[in-house]
């Protein structure tokens, strides 16, 4: 073989890692487009094929079907989430400005990342032998983790006294509430307008402060009780 020939495969070879990802990257974003226009089950690989321009071969040998496409888009919106979650909310901070920062935080990722934010309240596997064997669910799972943990010691003092589990389990209540609340601000936002008076920003702020109330006086609930209990016990 002449080495000029020999040379230009060897470069082939060498760009194939490369051309790999950004067909990947190109793929990945043409797919949140219409992931988000169409539904993922509306959406098949032809769809993609076509709006990418890349044959269905190579569209193929990137990813084996669209729930691989979603994978990576939910696993990229888990980075990035914790990315600005962990610069937004210091343990130093009270508990207070660590729940408002996480709530303009969650409203920022909606913003910016739409189709990316219904994919944070999606069911992920915790079967071990599936995150063992798919290693984009493992890390989506791993970073799920630490954006609890770091949720448990943004709120530490609102949950001062109580068992990992139930802070667990206080941290997804609240999760869940400031979700719920900005879909349905987003969802209703002339209702609101017409019934309230508020704008969707107005909603939302009065909305924020009174899920903090409501952690707040559960705390303080909880304390008042544990000290009845003590004072009970010492008579």
């Amino acid at each position: 073989m002449h080495w000029k020939i020999r040379r230009e495969i060897d470069m082939a070879r060498k760009k194939e890692p490369e051309r790999l990802e950004i067909n990947k990257a190109k793929i990945v974003e043409v797919s949140k487009k219409l992931f988000l226009q169409k539904g993922i089950l509306q959406t098949s690989m032809e769809d993609i094929a076509r709006e990418t321009h890349i044959c269905k071969a190579t569209l193929y040998g990137c990813y084996p079907n669209r729930e691989a496409i979603r994978d990576d888009i939910s696993l990229e919106a888990m980075r990035y989430l914790y990315r600005i979650l962990a610069e937004s909310t210091d343990a130093g901070n009270s508990s207070r400005d660590n729940f408002m920062a996480v709530c303009r935080t969650l409203l920022k990722f909606k913003e910016e990342y739409p189709l990316s934010f219904r994919f944070i309240v999606e069911n992920i596997s915790v079967d071990n032998e599936v995150l063992k064997e798919n290693t984009t669910l493992r890390e989506i799972y791993e970073t799920g983790e630490k954006v609890n943990d770091l949720l448990i010691d943004a709120f530490s003092a609102a949950f001062r006294g109580k068992s990992r589990k139930e802070v667990i389990v206080r941290v997804f209540e609240l999760w869940g509430s400031i979700y719920g609340l900005i879909s349905v601000a987003d969802s209703k936002v002339e209702y609101i307008q017409k019934a309230t008076g508020k704008s969707r920003d107005e909603f939302l702020q009065n909305g924020f402060k009174h899920l903090y109330l409501q952690v707040e006086g559960s705390t303080k609930h909880a304390s008042d009780l544990i000290y009845r209990s003590d004072v009970l016990k010492e008579h």
